[in-house]
Protein backbone atom coordinates (compact mmCIF):
# COMPACT_ATOMS: atom_id res chain seq x y z
CA UNK A 1 0.00 0.00 0.00
CA UNK A 2 1.47 3.37 -0.97
CA UNK A 3 2.37 5.55 2.02
CA UNK A 4 0.02 8.39 1.02
CA UNK A 5 -2.89 5.92 0.87
CA UNK A 6 -2.16 4.88 4.49
CA UNK A 7 -2.14 8.51 5.59
CA UNK A 8 -5.38 9.33 3.79
CA UNK A 9 -8.29 9.42 6.24
CA UNK A 10 -11.31 7.29 5.40
CA UNK A 11 -14.47 8.75 6.96
CA UNK A 12 -16.99 6.05 7.89
CA UNK A 13 -20.34 7.82 7.93
CA UNK A 14 -23.28 7.23 10.24
CA UNK A 15 -26.86 8.28 9.51
CA UNK A 16 -26.49 11.67 11.26
CA UNK A 17 -24.20 12.89 8.45
CA UNK A 18 -27.08 12.67 5.97
CA UNK A 19 -29.72 14.09 8.34
CA UNK A 20 -27.95 17.17 9.69
CA UNK A 21 -26.97 20.06 7.41
CA UNK A 22 -23.51 20.17 9.04
CA UNK A 23 -22.86 16.70 7.63
CA UNK A 24 -22.44 18.08 4.14
CA UNK A 25 -18.98 19.38 5.04
CA UNK A 26 -17.75 15.76 4.72
CA UNK A 27 -18.90 15.39 1.10
CA UNK A 28 -15.47 16.32 -0.30
CA UNK A 29 -13.67 13.81 1.93
CA UNK A 30 -12.91 10.14 1.29
CA UNK A 31 -16.12 8.55 2.59
CA UNK A 32 -17.68 5.14 2.99
CA UNK A 33 -20.89 3.97 4.61
CA UNK A 34 -22.99 0.82 4.87
CA UNK A 35 -26.15 -0.44 3.21
CA UNK A 36 -27.79 -0.50 6.65
CA UNK A 37 -27.24 3.26 6.98
CA UNK A 38 -28.84 3.75 3.57
CA UNK A 39 -31.83 1.64 4.68
CA UNK A 40 -32.19 3.72 7.87
CA UNK A 41 -32.71 6.99 5.96
CA UNK A 42 -36.36 8.03 5.89
CA UNK A 43 -36.77 11.65 4.85
CA UNK A 44 -36.56 12.70 1.22
CA UNK A 45 -33.96 15.34 2.13
CA UNK A 46 -31.63 12.80 3.78
CA UNK A 47 -31.94 10.52 0.73
CA UNK A 48 -31.08 13.41 -1.59
CA UNK A 49 -28.02 14.24 0.53
CA UNK A 50 -27.05 10.55 0.48
CA UNK A 51 -27.28 10.50 -3.35
CA UNK A 52 -25.09 13.61 -3.50
CA UNK A 53 -22.42 11.81 -1.43
CA UNK A 54 -22.63 8.80 -3.77
CA UNK A 55 -22.16 11.05 -6.80
CA UNK A 56 -19.10 12.60 -5.14
CA UNK A 57 -17.52 9.15 -4.77
CA UNK A 58 -18.71 7.76 -1.43
CA UNK A 59 -18.37 3.97 -1.32
CA UNK A 60 -21.18 1.72 -0.10
CA UNK A 61 -20.05 -1.49 1.62
CA UNK A 62 -21.17 -4.45 3.73
CA UNK A 63 -19.01 -5.23 6.79
CA UNK A 64 -18.13 -8.89 7.35
CA UNK A 65 -20.29 -11.06 9.61
CA UNK A 66 -17.21 -11.64 11.77
CA UNK A 67 -16.83 -7.91 12.46
CA UNK A 68 -20.59 -7.50 13.02
CA UNK A 69 -20.41 -10.19 15.71
CA UNK A 70 -17.33 -8.59 17.28
CA UNK A 71 -19.15 -5.26 17.56
CA UNK A 72 -22.28 -6.95 18.91
CA UNK A 73 -20.14 -8.46 21.68
CA UNK A 74 -18.86 -4.95 22.47
CA UNK A 75 -22.43 -3.64 22.56
CA UNK A 76 -23.33 -6.42 24.97
CA UNK A 77 -20.39 -5.59 27.25
CA UNK A 78 -21.18 -1.86 27.27
CA UNK A 79 -24.95 -2.35 27.59
CA UNK A 80 -25.65 0.30 24.94
CA UNK A 81 -28.76 0.24 22.78
CA UNK A 82 -27.88 0.61 19.12
CA UNK A 83 -29.40 -0.06 15.73
CA UNK A 84 -28.20 -2.53 13.10
CA UNK A 85 -26.91 0.45 11.12
CA UNK A 86 -24.87 1.61 14.14
CA UNK A 87 -23.30 -1.84 14.50
CA UNK A 88 -22.56 -1.95 10.77
CA UNK A 89 -20.76 1.43 10.83
CA UNK A 90 -18.46 0.42 13.68
CA UNK A 91 -17.91 -3.04 12.16
CA UNK A 92 -16.93 -1.54 8.81
CA UNK A 93 -14.57 0.90 10.52
CA UNK A 94 -12.90 -1.97 12.41
CA UNK A 95 -12.56 -3.94 9.19
CA UNK A 96 -10.99 -1.03 7.30
CA UNK A 97 -8.65 -0.30 10.20
CA UNK A 98 -7.49 -3.93 10.17
CA UNK A 99 -6.70 -3.49 6.48
CA UNK A 100 -4.36 -0.63 7.41
CA UNK A 101 -6.64 2.31 6.64
CA UNK A 102 -6.61 5.47 8.74
CA UNK A 103 -10.27 5.49 9.83
CA UNK A 104 -12.48 8.09 11.52
CA UNK A 105 -16.13 7.35 12.31
CA UNK A 106 -18.35 10.40 11.74
CA UNK A 107 -21.42 10.37 14.00
CA UNK A 108 -23.46 12.40 16.46
CA UNK A 109 -24.84 9.24 18.04
CA UNK A 110 -23.42 9.01 21.57
CA UNK A 111 -23.85 5.23 21.65
CA UNK A 112 -21.79 4.88 18.46
CA UNK A 113 -19.15 7.21 19.90
CA UNK A 114 -19.16 5.09 23.07
CA UNK A 115 -18.57 1.98 20.93
CA UNK A 116 -15.77 3.67 19.02
CA UNK A 117 -14.12 4.56 22.32
CA UNK A 118 -14.46 0.94 23.47
CA UNK A 119 -12.69 -0.27 20.31
CA UNK A 120 -10.11 2.54 20.57
CA UNK A 121 -11.21 4.07 17.28
CA UNK A 122 -11.17 7.72 16.41
CA UNK A 123 -14.52 9.45 15.91
CA UNK A 124 -15.65 12.94 15.12
CA UNK A 125 -19.09 14.45 15.73
CA UNK A 126 -21.17 16.13 13.04
CA UNK A 127 -22.92 18.91 14.96
CA UNK A 128 -22.49 18.08 18.65
CA UNK A 129 -19.52 18.22 21.03
CA UNK A 130 -19.33 14.45 21.29
CA UNK A 131 -18.89 12.31 24.37
CA UNK A 132 -16.37 13.13 27.09
CA UNK A 133 -16.41 9.75 28.79
CA UNK A 134 -17.09 6.14 27.84
CA UNK A 135 -19.99 4.63 29.76
CA UNK A 136 -20.83 1.01 30.51
CA UNK A 137 -24.50 0.48 31.30
CA UNK A 138 -26.19 -2.06 33.54
CA UNK A 139 -29.80 -3.17 33.24
CA UNK A 140 -31.74 -3.02 36.53
CA UNK A 141 -35.25 -4.14 37.41
CA UNK A 142 -37.32 -1.06 38.21
CA UNK A 143 -39.17 -2.99 40.98
CA UNK A 144 -36.35 -4.88 42.74
CA UNK A 145 -33.44 -2.60 41.79
CA UNK A 146 -31.21 -5.61 41.08
CA UNK A 147 -28.89 -6.00 38.11
CA UNK A 148 -30.41 -8.24 35.46
CA UNK A 149 -28.73 -10.05 32.57
CA UNK A 150 -31.83 -11.68 31.07
CA UNK A 151 -35.07 -10.22 29.71
CA UNK A 152 -36.92 -11.19 32.89
CA UNK A 153 -36.10 -10.31 36.47
CA UNK A 154 -35.11 -13.52 38.29
CA UNK A 155 -36.54 -12.19 41.56
CA UNK A 156 -39.98 -10.80 40.59
CA UNK A 157 -40.47 -12.07 37.02
CA UNK A 158 -41.19 -8.60 35.61
CA UNK A 159 -39.87 -7.24 32.30
CA UNK A 160 -39.47 -3.54 33.16
CA UNK A 161 -35.90 -2.27 33.34
CA UNK A 162 -33.90 0.92 33.45
CA UNK A 163 -30.32 1.36 32.36
CA UNK A 164 -27.91 3.01 34.75
CA UNK A 165 -24.23 3.79 34.30
CA UNK A 166 -22.04 1.11 35.82
CA UNK A 167 -18.64 2.48 34.97
CA UNK A 168 -17.37 5.67 33.34
CA UNK A 169 -13.98 6.24 31.79
CA UNK A 170 -12.87 9.79 31.03
CA UNK A 171 -11.70 10.34 27.45
CA UNK A 172 -8.78 12.57 26.49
Amino acid sequence: MPENEKEQIVHVLDTSVFIKPEGRKFSDKVCVTTYSVMDELQSLESKVVFDMFLKKGMALMHPSEEKMKEVERGVEKLGDRVSKADVSVVALALELREKGKNVVVVTDDYSVQNLCSFFKMEFTPVATQGIRERVEWVKKCIYCNISVEEDECPRCGMHDFRFVPRKKKRLK
